[in-house]
């Protein structure tokens, strides 16, 4: 699973992430592991909607050799310990964060006269995905590193993930 706050490069990690012959990603924000996470108050007491990620599944073609699958909805960082939970050592999550000043001065593009993320989002953001830092089974990552030492960032995920490195990988656009 994919968390971390909007605009931050969870959309880039999904596509890259989705080029390994080995991931099924479902292409769209399901919310499914974050309930409630773009309501006006979080609740984390709500339940994962795990179904919701079985019919992504079922839905999409997903090739033969795809043995993993990804999800990607930023505020997953909000229900890290919800996810944890649900599917124990089977999950690995990763927080990507980005450089907050790139964050805020994001223009939403449905009103460009505002930005996409405050920068009090982008403090609880990041601050909900770090509490996890230390955690094994969750890696985070920085977006500027992910663009600038793609082949060094690309390596420590895929041995986080425990894949190889291939060659749609490498050679991602």
């Amino acid at each position: 699973m994919i968390g971390g706050c909007a605009r931050s490069g969870t959309t880039l990690l999904l596509s890259l992430l989705s080029s390994h012959p080995r991931i099924q990603a479902i292409p769209f924000e399901t919310q499914a592991l974050c309930p409630t996470a773009y309501d006006a108050k979080i609740d984390r007491s709500k339940p994962l909607d795990i179904e919701m990620i079985r019919e992504c599944l079922r839905a999409s073609p997903t090739p033969e050799r795809c043995e993993y699958w990804c999800e990607k909805t930023p505020r997953n960082v909000f229900f890290f310990d919800k996810i944890l939970k649900r599917f124990g050592r089977a999950v690995r999550l990763i927080h990507i964060v980005r450089d907050g000043r790139d964050v805020v001065c994001s223009i939403h593009p449905d009103d460009p006269t505002q930005f996409w993320v405050s920068p009090n989002r982008w403090i609880e953001d990041v601050e909900a995905g770090l509490a996890f830092e230390r955690h094994p089974q969750v890696l985070t990552i920085r977006y500027e590193d992910l663009v600038s030492c793609f082949r060094q960032s690309i390596s420590r995920i895929c041995r986080f993930l425990q894949l190889d490195v291939t060659y749609h990988l490498e050679q991602y656009p």
